[in-house]
């Protein structure tokens, strides 16, 4: 398999996507995280997004922002991170079109998420794998093992088998509950095999890592 297209912080990113990231038709993307232990994570996502803003402003033909040499306004991009008041939880938002467009076409809408096939193709897709444990994975306290419970089955197959194709071994069961949900585990053996091709933020070697 040939490496893949997207960079490890996009890659990254399009994982926290997948896990807990919402968009609006005009563009406007927030991804949730958890407070304090995902604040790290919090913020690698946001300078990843506005490197991509930067590079990429919205323009359209009407409203306000600063006009260019052709006539069209360029959007003043904002990324934000705002925590919640009252919940342990904050927010990275930011608007902007490209995007958008950029997530769905790797990742879908938001209400039919998926990985593009055309991804599943490559190699080196460890960081997606490790941004969606981030977003909506677990590491027990006792083992280190870590694990995903997703109602979207066809998501958690293919990060199966990016994980499989790193060289990392992982299962997958289905979930005792009404909701029809399956769980994606990795073994401690396993993770810190995942976490040396690409550490992310959040989870901890296994303790006798050498």
């Amino acid at each position: 398999l040939s490496k893949s297209p997207l960079s490890d912080d996009e890659l990254y990113l399009l994982g926290w996507y997948l896990a807990d990231g919402s968009l609006t038709p005009t563009g406007q993307l927030k991804i949730t995280i958890g407070t304090p232990d995902d604040i790290a994570a919090g913020k690698r996502l946001m300078r990843i997004i506005h490197k991509i803003v930067e590079d990429h402003p919205t323009q359209w033909h009407a409203g306000c922002g600063a006009k260019n040499g052709n006539g069209l306004r360029i959007a003043k991009h904002r990324v934000s991170l705002i925590e919640h008041p009252t919940a342990a939880c904050a927010n990275v938002t930011t608007t902007n079109k490209w995007l958008a467009d950029w997530l769905w076409y790797w990742g879908g809408k938001a209400s039919h998420k998926r990985i593009a096939p055309e991804l599943m193709e490559y190699s080196g897709l460890a960081p997606l794998v490790v941004g969606f444990f981030e977003g909506d994975g677990s590491q027990k306290n006792t083992r280190s093992a870590l694990s995903a419970v997703q109602k979207q089955h066809g998501i958690l197959y293919d990060l199966q088998r990016a994980l499989w194709d790193s060289g990392v071994w992982a299962t997958m069961s289905s979930k005792v509950n009404r909701c029809g949900q399956m769980m994606l585990h990795i073994g401690a053996p396993w993770v810190n095999t995942l976490l040396d091709i690409f550490p992310g933020e959040k989870f901890r070697y296994v303790r006798d890592h050498a």
